[in-house]
């Protein structure tokens, strides 16, 4: 029998990429896989080396393959190249490629997010890519892929908005009230797809609040107090208005599972939907903490989805060791799996802080130090 030859390296990177870093599921999963599955086949240039980039760097990090590594690098700086190119076309700045690119360049600092140097690397892609959100203006939200490539890019800016301790830029509030205002919001909306309630909305609010408790010199703590416990509210009616597509069940699992706490797993219709359900608890950790801190102190924020969420139950000092360490194995876990060096890091720093003094815990980098993993 003949021998077949070896699959290229570039192919496995980006048969890594699919199967690992995308879902092919409704409502909006499989239009993304479909598109970028595509746009690689026909070598577009622009997402090619990206994908086959962050695949790459995937495979070295759970084989430790140095050569796998050097590749991926070459990539990504190919990647780089051509994305500068595209931003002196007039046309292809306001491309959805461009954005996507930039938003794969900035999930490929993530998978090799083993040190927090890498931090600034992955905070200059989402300037470039909130750069691009302001330029595609109002007719990025006459067709599906526009909208989804905006909820992309506001996650990762809010994010690096809480770590700088930065309010709310003003080019994301223009680009989202046009997204509140489009056709494309509103039918989602009758299809069941978004919520009727604003979240997004609800995170601004937490965020300029995170900034205000963070300098403690705009407003006094009792009016802190107020929005916290109003945003909290909000929270709770955006929960008790939630349509009945979003209900989820409780359901007992076996005691051997190693993906539930406590005997108890979650079912969701779809990966969408517990994604947004992952996002609302951690906005509600996250204003709670600051109504604990208020209090405490009177003068005075996919399994890619869930890496910073669990990161936000390991750090909860209310919450039990077990939940805990749970929580941190679970990132371990993730590392292994999937070769998102970032999760290991998450678990060796909490870990570590878990187990020093009272005193080292704050050396522990802030929940907003986690750049956003896009689960497409």
């Amino acid at each position: 029998m003949s021998r077949q030859l070896p699959q290229p390296i570039s192919d496995l990177g980006a048969s890594f990429f699919f199967a690992k870093y995308t879902f092919n599921q409704p409502p909006f999963g499989e239009e993304y896989h479909d598109w970028l599955a595509e746009s690689y086949s026909q070598n577009e240039s622009v997402l090619r080396a990206a994908i086959e980039a962050v695949g790459m760097a995937g495979i070295s990090n759970i084989s430790y393959a140095p050569n796998v590594a050097s590749r991926s690098n070459e990539l990504y700086c190919k990647a780089v190249v051509v994305i500068n190119q595209a931003l002196c076309d007039p046309v292809q700045v306001r491309a959805d490629a461009t954005l996507m690119a930039v938003i794969l360049l900035g999930l490929f600092e993530t998978v090799n997010f083993d040190t927090w140097d890498r931090y600034g690397h992955w905070d200059a892609h989402v300037k470039g890519a909130t750069a691009l959100l302001e330029l595609r203006g109002k007719e990025q939200f006459t067709r599906r892929r526009g909208g989804l490539l905006y909820i992309l890019t506001r996650s990762q800016i809010l994010a690096a908005c809480a770590q700088q301790h930065l309010p709310v830029p003003l080019a994301l509030v223009k680009t989202t009230y046009n997204f509140q205002r489009s056709t494309i919001r509103k039918q989602w909306q009758l299809e069941s797809l978004a919520s009727a309630g604003s979240i997004c909305e609800i995170c601004f609010r937490l965020i300029n609040l995170s900034v205000a408790f963070k300098s403690r010199e705009t407003i006094d703590s009792e009016a802190m107090r107020k929005i916290a416990l109003d945003i909290d509210s909000d929270l709770e009616n955006w929960r008790a208005g939630m349509s009945e597509k979003w209900k989820y069940a409780s359901v007992d699992a076996d005691e051997s599972a190693v993906d539930c706490f406590m005997e108890k797993r979650h079912v969701y219709s779809n990966l969408w939907i517990a994604e947004n359900w992952n996002n609302w608890r951690m906005v509600r950790i996250l204003v709670n903490q600051i109504l604990h801190q208020i209090v405490d102190c009177p003068s005075v924020p996919s399994i890619l989805s869930l890496i910073r969420p669990l990161y936000v139950v390991s750090l909860e000092v209310f919450n039990s060791q077990e939940l805990r360490g749970f929580a941190v194995e679970h990132l371990r876990h993730i590392s292994a799996a999937v070769g998102i060096r970032q999760a290991g890091l998450l678990a060796k720093t909490v870990s570590e802080g878990l187990e020093a003094s009272s005193e080292d815990l704050v050396s522990i980098p802030s929940l907003y130090a986690v750049p956003l993993i896009p689960f497409f």
